[in-house]
């Protein structure tokens, strides 16, 4: 999602997630100055990353408040334990990695286990 009327459009569908690509390859991709319009709490907003590093993604996921991220590059193991210590909560679904990151702001102390 990048343009603010489809955003505006979808999400007067209430869909439990919405997708907001940050790969400057994907012709979908957002702007540097793109801000997310406001939308309901209950749709998740997902931020989609390839071959991202850590701080980039820390920092864009506090600028648009993402609750969930999907890592679709070669993202190492290692870079997935940096991000749980940034207080991120992993989880390996259908050999995507998700990334639980509502509190994100308020970096916490506690996660569980990632399924790697």
């Amino acid at each position: 999602m990048k343009a603010r009327a489809n955003i505006n459009d979808v999400s007067a569908l209430q869909p439990d997630y919405m997708g907001f690509i940050f790969y400057d390859k994907s012709k979908r991709h957002v702007e540097n100055d793109f801000v997310i319009p406001e939308i309901p709490n209950s749709i998740i907003k997902v931020g989609v990353f390839v071959n991202a590093t850590s701080e980039e993604i820390l920092k864009l996921t506090k600028r648009h408040a993402i609750d969930y991220l999907q890592l679709h590059g070669e993202e190492t193991i290692r870079q997935c334990e940096e991000l749980k210590e940034l207080g991120f909560i992993v989880e390996n679904k259908a050999h995507i990695i998700w990334l639980q990151c509502r509190n994100i702001v308020n970096v916490g102390s506690s996660f569980h286990a990632a399924n790697l």
